[in-house]
Protein backbone atom coordinates (compact mmCIF):
# COMPACT_ATOMS: atom_id res chain seq x y z
CA UNK A 1 0.00 0.00 0.00
CA UNK A 2 2.94 2.26 1.05
CA UNK A 3 4.42 1.76 -2.38
CA UNK A 4 0.93 2.50 -4.48
CA UNK A 5 1.05 5.82 -2.73
CA UNK A 6 4.80 6.41 -3.35
CA UNK A 7 4.24 6.09 -7.00
CA UNK A 8 1.40 8.19 -6.85
CA UNK A 9 2.98 10.94 -4.84
CA UNK A 10 5.65 12.21 -7.84
CA UNK A 11 7.21 11.13 -10.71
CA UNK A 12 8.18 7.07 -10.94
CA UNK A 13 12.36 8.07 -10.75
CA UNK A 14 11.83 9.86 -7.12
CA UNK A 15 9.55 7.42 -5.91
CA UNK A 16 11.47 4.65 -7.73
CA UNK A 17 14.73 5.65 -6.34
CA UNK A 18 13.98 6.23 -2.50
CA UNK A 19 12.18 2.72 -2.47
CA UNK A 20 15.32 1.39 -4.21
CA UNK A 21 17.21 2.60 -1.15
CA UNK A 22 14.19 2.52 2.16
CA UNK A 23 13.55 -0.92 1.03
CA UNK A 24 16.70 -2.63 2.34
CA UNK A 25 17.01 -0.54 5.43
CA UNK A 26 13.66 -1.01 6.57
CA UNK A 27 14.53 -4.67 5.92
CA UNK A 28 17.33 -4.77 8.12
CA UNK A 29 15.62 -2.69 10.98
CA UNK A 30 12.06 -4.94 10.65
CA UNK A 31 14.55 -8.21 10.68
CA UNK A 32 16.95 -7.10 14.01
CA UNK A 33 14.18 -5.40 15.58
CA UNK A 34 11.28 -7.80 15.19
CA UNK A 35 12.92 -11.17 14.49
CA UNK A 36 16.02 -10.25 17.09
CA UNK A 37 18.08 -11.48 13.89
CA UNK A 38 21.76 -10.44 14.18
CA UNK A 39 24.10 -8.88 11.84
CA UNK A 40 26.87 -11.47 10.74
CA UNK A 41 30.18 -10.64 11.12
CA UNK A 42 31.99 -8.17 13.25
CA UNK A 43 33.32 -4.44 12.57
CA UNK A 44 35.08 -5.32 8.93
CA UNK A 45 31.66 -6.78 8.10
CA UNK A 46 29.32 -3.81 8.65
CA UNK A 47 32.03 -1.78 7.32
CA UNK A 48 31.66 -3.04 4.16
CA UNK A 49 27.44 -3.15 4.48
CA UNK A 50 27.86 0.74 5.40
CA UNK A 51 29.96 1.07 2.41
CA UNK A 52 27.81 -0.52 -0.13
CA UNK A 53 24.80 0.89 0.96
CA UNK A 54 26.28 4.69 0.84
CA UNK A 55 27.86 3.48 -3.31
CA UNK A 56 24.60 2.37 -3.92
CA UNK A 57 22.67 5.78 -2.39
CA UNK A 58 25.31 7.73 -4.44
CA UNK A 59 24.19 5.72 -7.62
CA UNK A 60 21.20 6.11 -7.22
CA UNK A 61 21.90 9.76 -7.13
CA UNK A 62 23.62 9.95 -10.42
CA UNK A 63 21.36 7.92 -12.34
CA UNK A 64 18.18 10.21 -10.89
CA UNK A 65 20.30 13.56 -12.23
CA UNK A 66 20.97 11.83 -15.64
CA UNK A 67 19.53 14.00 -18.89
CA UNK A 68 17.89 10.91 -20.02
CA UNK A 69 15.93 10.56 -16.28
CA UNK A 70 14.85 13.93 -16.17
CA UNK A 71 13.60 14.65 -20.18
CA UNK A 72 11.37 11.31 -19.06
CA UNK A 73 9.83 13.35 -16.05
CA UNK A 74 9.59 16.05 -17.89
CA UNK A 75 7.28 14.27 -20.65
CA UNK A 76 5.73 12.47 -17.29
CA UNK A 77 4.62 16.29 -16.26
CA UNK A 78 3.33 16.89 -20.08
CA UNK A 79 1.26 13.79 -20.08
CA UNK A 80 -0.67 14.88 -16.72
CA UNK A 81 -0.94 18.77 -17.18
CA UNK A 82 -2.75 17.47 -20.41
CA UNK A 83 -4.19 14.94 -18.99
CA UNK A 84 -5.41 17.72 -16.38
CA UNK A 85 -6.62 20.14 -18.77
CA UNK A 86 -8.55 17.41 -21.37
CA UNK A 87 -10.35 16.94 -17.71
CA UNK A 88 -11.04 20.32 -17.10
CA UNK A 89 -12.89 20.57 -20.17
CA UNK A 90 -14.88 18.07 -19.64
CA UNK A 91 -16.32 19.15 -16.44
CA UNK A 92 -16.40 22.40 -18.15
CA UNK A 93 -18.88 20.79 -20.81
CA UNK A 94 -21.13 18.82 -17.95
CA UNK A 95 -21.63 21.67 -16.07
CA UNK A 96 -22.40 24.08 -19.24
CA UNK A 97 -24.88 21.22 -20.10
CA UNK A 98 -23.38 20.19 -23.71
Amino acid sequence: MLTQDAFRAGPITASQATLTIVDPIVSIVIGVGLFDDELRGGVGALSLDALALLVMCAGLFVLTQSPLIAGSVAQEHLGRSRMAHSASKVRERSASGR
